[in-house]
């Protein structure tokens, strides 16, 4: 079978009919990679937005990681801080006490002792001096009256030291309990900035 030239025009019509539809499937496909192409490059700058703000959320992470441990620190030293003052504390007050024993005791030494000078008055020490059997016994007198003076005086003295000493153990306590007082509002200051 012959084909004739009405058979050829028909092919070649065809085939022109087959390739404008392939060009317009190639022009869609075309453009279907060009939409792809555009969602590749979008989802990549999301990409990079998301792991900019991944780095910004570490660095924040760190930052905040090294707070907390600088007000662990901190705090973990607040207690050191405030165990040795509650010890410091203690220890005054044991001292305290100590001293304010003394002192009742050194005041009802001397109340008594002033008490028998009140009650025996200067007379005691005239008759005695004055009831020596000879010199050596009036100087030896004379002597032991001056021991007895001068331990009045000592005694005395011991009393007034321990009242200076009550004095400031209490003031060295209430320095003490203010400082105690002022390290545990540090602490539980550092504990609220810690929790929040």
């Amino acid at each position: 079978t012959e084909k004739t030239a009405a058979d050829y025009k028909e092919e070649i019509r065809e085939r022109k009919e087959k390739a404008e539809e392939q060009k317009q499937e190639i022009r869609a496909s075309e453009s279907k990679v060009d939409m792809m192409e555009d969602a590749v490059a979008g989802l990549n700058s999301e990409k990079k937005e998301l792991q900019v703000a991944k780095d910004e959320l570490s660095d924040t992470v760190e930052q905040l990681d090294a707070q907390l441990t600088n007000v662990q620190e901190v705090l973990t030293q607040l207690e050191e801080d405030i165990d040795r003052k509650t010890k410091q504390v203690e220890n005054i007050k044991n001292r305290l006490r100590e001293a304010e024993a003394n002192q009742d005791e050194q005041y009802a030494s001397m109340k008594q002792r002033i008490k028998f000078m009140y009650e025996k008055g200067d007379t005691a020490y005239i008759t005695m001096v004055f009831g020596a059997q000879n010199l050596t016994d009036m100087l030896n007198k004379a002597e032991y009256i001056e021991e007895v003076s001068a331990y009045d005086r000592q005694l005395l003295n011991e009393y007034t030291e321990t009242k200076y000493r009550v004095i400031n153990l209490k003031d060295k306590l209430e320095v003490e309990q203010a400082s105690l007082l002022e390290t545990q509002e540090q602490a539980e200051i550092q504990e609220y900035q810690m929790s929040r």
